[in-house]
């Protein structure tokens, strides 16, 4: 891993300054490399901050930064710093360590970034920049980000508040089968408007960038399907709670065709705090602001909750 690159940037105003609840901020770009993979993370700061610790964004499937470009604007909004990033692509790793561990990378990129960013001249100069902790944070994983999130905080405990798990992944029982079934109705209601929608302000220069993201680590964009068809976190649950003392919530969509709220039942009661909110599967995409406000909320009754004792075997 290496430092490459640091830039610091006023936070350009989304749709006016006027908007409800923006609040101005700078955004802190910086470069790292990763087993020969380069790739880059965006810290955005706000000028009125609400939270000491950085919320860090985990993307769903493809994992590609902008997708979460629009949730952290929002919380940036609400007053919470927002760290949102791409994992490294064409890395070193064999292809078998991609297809069959896919979390890996992802795992590696979020230390490489959070690493980058302890020692990032920028965050001292930065307004409120002295006041964010880089070692403790809390992670907002969406759909396949929730097997990363997990991995994350099971090597990373001490450093991890909380995790708000978005419409995820791997919390029902495996059945490939089942979960590919959704796929037809998932694209037809939410992928295809959303890309029709996106369509009218996308370049071609940056559909080429987007397809060449996903097919140029075939094994990797391969083995994080396989992760959310064969995954299942929810042994990890408990045990990240009560011994790790990691605070976790579940924000569920009452229309999320691919993830449907029914499976998430049992864990809904496993975890500090869970919510169903009006949006589909990509919440963090056609309504990021509804989203931020879960996460808010979420985060808020878990600095709340009382400190619970470790599990104990009886007998």
């Amino acid at each position: 891993m290496s430092q490459q690159r640091f830039e610091l940037a006023q936070l350009p105003p989304q749709n006016g300054e006027e908007r409800e609840g923006l609040i101005a901020g700078n955004s802190i770009h910086g470069t790292v490399t990763i087993e020969g993979a380069t790739t880059s993370y965006t810290l955005e700061v706000p000028e009125t901050l609400k939270r000491d610790e950085i919320i860090v964004w985990i993307n769903g499937f493809s994992e590609l930064k902008k997708s979460m470009r629009s949730i952290a604007r929002e919380t940036t909004g609400l007053g919470a710093a927002s760290l949102r990033l791409s994992p490294v692509r064409q890395s070193g790793s064999r292809a078998i360590e991609h297809l069959f561990d896919s979390t890996r990378v992802h795992a590696l990129t979020i230390d490489a970034a959070l690493q980058d960013i302890a020692a990032n001249p920028e965050l001292s100069n930065t307004q409120n920049g002295n006041r964010l902790s880089t070692t403790s944070m809390n992670l907002g994983a969406h759909s396949y980000g929730a097997h990363v999130a997990t991995r994350y905080a099971l090597q990373h405990p001490g450093e991890i508040d909380n995790i708000v798990y978005m419409n995820p992944v791997g919390f029902e029982d495996p059945q490939p089968l089942r979960f590919l079934g959704r796929l037809p109705v998932f694209f037809r209601q939410e992928v295809a408007p959303h890309l029709v929608e996106a369509a009218r302000n996308t370049t071609a220069r940056q559909i080429g960038r987007t397809i060449h993201h996903l097919f140029s680590a075939p094994h990797q964009t391969a083995g994080e399907l396989l992760a959310c068809v064969t995954g299942d976190n929810r042994r990890y649950i408990m045990p990240m709670s009560h011994e790790r003392h990691i605070g976790m919530a579940l924000l569920t969509g009452s229309h999320d065709s691919l993830t449907p709220d029914g499976p998430m039942s049992e864990v809904a009661a496993m975890v500090d705090y869970y919510e169903m909110l009006d949006v589909g599967h990509l919440g963090p995409q056609h309504q990021p602001r509804l989203e931020a406000e879960g996460v808010q909320r979420a985060l808020r009754a878990l600095d709340e909750r009382e400190a619970r004792p470790a599990l104990r075997l009886i007998g």
